[in-house]
């Protein structure tokens, strides 16, 4: 339905560097609860908090399953950490330096003549 005007490409490599910065963003209105939050992801995904960037509303955690730079649980990671990067419907994704991951502008469609 709607076209991306990016291309992610590259691969992982293994380096944990997503996983030491996990940024969820939030809405606006959800200011309130936003320790409940913080609780539910440190609960549930085994993250630590480590800031909330106000400016782009994003909670910024690392998770506690990485040692010496791998995945403990890589095998049942969760569904957050096996979508990164994350395809975004208005928005272009961005990436964390050094990951693998590229996202590159797509090519334009040529027209087609009637």
């Amino acid at each position: 339905l709607f076209k991306r005007s990016y291309k992610i490409t590259g691969s992982c490599k293994k380096r944990g560097i997503c996983c030491q910065n996990i940024a969820i963003g939030i809405h606006p209105k959800l200011q309130n609860i936003k320790k409940w939050i913080i609780k539910y992801y440190e609960f549930v995904y085994n993250f630590e908090f480590i800031t909330y960037l106000e400016r782009d509303n994003v909670l910024l955690f690392r998770c506690l399953y990485l040692q010496n730079n791998l995945c403990q649980i890589h095998w049942k990671r969760p569904y957050i950490c096996r979508q990164y990067p994350h395809h975004r419907l208005f928005n272009t994704p961005s990436t964390m330096p050094g990951c693998g991951y590229h996202v590159q502008a797509a090519l334009a469609n040529s027209r087609r003549s009637l």
